[in-house]
């Protein structure tokens, strides 16, 4: 929807003879809007500058016909600070693709005795009484789990939570137990049933 303001504004510019340079960069115009002053500036051959602002992206539709009337006739220059895409791309979550790596790696192993569910070792981190360790500290229970990362994404990892130099495992387990939530592993069974004899003899009684 055109304001009255952006409407009075592009008649002005297609009529105007003395303009010479317009300048409104700090207000809000919507994309028909922009579209709008830049045709309208197009047509006319007294205005030779249109500044839309240095921080005003404006669509497709309204870059190419910038280019087309600088085009025409170099004199003119329409600045602004881009062009928007009609699917922007979606931001990068690098800690999210750090931990699903990390998981990728952990479930990797044909055998099964081998993979390692991520998320418990999230579980464990939950459990600690300070949430910021050491970066040793972070590597030694890394290993002590048993799962198989390299050491250019623990380090990838570690830095992508880091708060005064340690590392916060709170932040790290609620992100990854927020995507992936996980259940305590079961109970290991306790071994029982008597000890055999050695070489297979049995004990007199």
């Amino acid at each position: 929807m055109r304001t009255n303001e952006a409407v009075l504004l592009s008649r002005a510019i297609a009529k105007t003879e003395n303009l010479k340079e317009l300048y409104v960069g700090g207000n809000f115009f919507n994309p028909d809007e922009i579209k709008d002053l830049v045709k309208m500036f197009g047509r006319n051959p007294n205005v030779k500058v249109l500044s839309l602002g240095d921080y005003q992206f404006v669509n497709k539709v309204a870059a190419r016909l910038a280019k087309r009337c600088m085009t025409r006739d170099p004199t003119k220059s329409v600045t602004y600070q881009g062009v928007i895409l009609s699917n922007p791309p979606r931001t990068i979550d690098v800690p999210e693709m750090l931990l699903n790596r990390c998981r990728f790696l952990g479930f990797k192993p044909k055998k099964k005795k081998l993979k390692k569910d991520l998320g418990h070792f999230m579980l464990q981190l939950l459990q600690l009484e300070k949430p910021l360790i050491e970066r040793d500290d972070f590597v030694a229970m890394v290993k002590k789990f048993r799962i198989k990362l390299n050491r250019n994404l623990l380090e990838s990892l570690m830095d992508a939570f880091v708060e005064q130099r340690m590392v916060n495992t709170a932040a790290m387990a609620t992100k990854y137990l927020q995507k992936y939530p996980t259940d305590p592993p079961p109970p290991k069974p306790q071994k029982g049933g008597k000890k055999k004899p050695k070489n297979g003899k049995k004990k007199k009684f």
